[in-house]
């Protein structure tokens, strides 16, 4: 989609969930801001660490996923895996930079084992040329509606969790 051309976007309502951190959607300051000003000061043009390019969605996409580690370390008091994901399963939420994640995953994985924090939804803008926060989704609240049809066709295709060798 990076390729295509913002009007056809647009045009066709093209939509993903990698935000960008300087979107105004976040407002001015907030930790999502003050997350991508840090990552420019450091890896952006200039910069000490200068990665020769603009910080992509994979740059911050794993900032919620090892905020919810740190969590399970603090809350463990070890770094030792097992006594991690126990602590993390243990947690009713942990609040990350995209919002507050459960964690979760029975129903469609068989153990407690997703961390799922709100979704961004983009939808892509003509004038600036690029997308924009349009709504954070809450995974549990989609997938609850969707559920029995989703786990039909996973099961028809014998992809569930407990259909696996």
């Amino acid at each position: 989609m990076q390729r295509a051309p913002a009007e056809w976007l647009a045009k066709v309502r093209a939509l993903d969930s990698y935000p960008l951190f300087d979107d105004p959607w976040w407002g001015t300051p907030s930790a999502q801001n003050n997350f991508y000003q840090d990552w420019e000061n450091r890896y952006g043009d200039g910069g000490p660490e200068d990665l020769d390019r603009s910080m992509t969605g994979i740059d911050w996409l794993y900032a919620p996923m090892l905020q919810t580690y740190l969590a399970g370390i603090e809350a463990a008091g070890s770094t030792d895996a097992d006594a991690v994901l126990e602590a993390i399963r243990g947690m009713s939420q942990v609040q990350t930079i995209q919002g507050s994640a459960t964690i979760t995953g029975e129903d469609m994985f068989g153990e407690r084992n997703m961390m799922s924090p709100p979704v961004p939804t983009n939808a892509f803008d003509v004038d600036c040329n690029c997308k924009r926060v349009q709504a954070l989704v809450n995974w549990e609240a989609w997938f609850e509606q969707y559920k029995e049809p989703i786990i039909a066709e996973v099961r028809a295709r014998g992809q569930m969790w407990d259909q696996r060798q």
